[in-house]
């Protein structure tokens, strides 16, 4: 985040003018997933869009994308910065699994149920620390990396998981077990380089994305 905003703004026109108008805009993983289900309406609406899954704010200091969606706000640059909303998250079980195990409906469901949590390489995000907080002494039934191989764990009945809403909620395969938890509800931003607006395809895929999260809003926090 330490490069000038003159230098993000001139990576973006040879991003352009390399690519014919295509944005890349780096997302971390939630979000990332929730955008690609709108590729369609930005394709409509004459946008080539190039999305890189990332957690690295590095990434957009060095001029690898156009324009960030982050979890928080940035510590150091000069940036646009617009809140697009809010993410929450609930715990999620198969079906069949909720049928045999109907204490996954009640606190019971931390030392009752297995469980499907992320690696231990990422132990920090706030969602891992939060259930492992509740699941301990108990360790989990599986451990994977991404929330797509969590929901895949769910649907295969391996235990009980925390998924976002838009994902839980719209996968009929899936019952969720609690409310969503306010306490991991998480605001997304979008990070633009001040000069940024100025170029037609740079304004479109920002309303692109703010259009996207303001119009599923209630999916998204289910």
């Amino acid at each position: 985040m330490e490069q000038s905003a003159a230098e993000l703004t001139r990576q973006s026109e040879h991003l352009q003018a390399s690519a014919g108008g295509t944005v890349r805009i780096s997302v971390m993983e939630w979000p990332a997933a929730f955008l690609a289900r709108h590729l369609r309406a930005a394709r409509d609406a004459g946008l080539a869009i190039e999305l890189v899954a990332s957690e690295r704010t590095e990434s957009f200091a060095r001029r690898e994308a156009d324009i960030a969606v982050r979890h928080g706000l940035p510590l150091t640059g000069t940036f646009i910065t617009r809140k697009v909303g809010i993410i929450r998250s609930a715990i999620y079980a198969s079906r069949d699994y909720a049928e045999s195990h109907q204490e996954a409906f009640t606190e019971a469901r931390y030392q009752a149920c297995s469980w499907v949590l992320f690696t231990e390489e990422q132990a920090h995000y706030k969602s891992m620390r939060w259930q492992e907080e509740r699941l301990a002494p108990l360790t989990p039934t599986l451990r994977v990396t991404d929330t797509h191989l969590v929901r895949d764990a769910i649907r295969g009945h391996a235990g009980l998981g925390l998924l976002p809403c838009f994902i839980g909620d719209t996968d009929q395969h899936l019952v969720r077990v609690t409310s969503p938890i306010e306490e991991l509800a998480a605001e997304y931003w979008m990070i633009i380089p001040p000069e940024t607006e100025q170029f037609p395809y740079l304004r479109k895929a920002i309303d692109w994305v703010s259009k996207s999260f303001h119009t599923e809003r209630h999916v998204l926090q289910g």
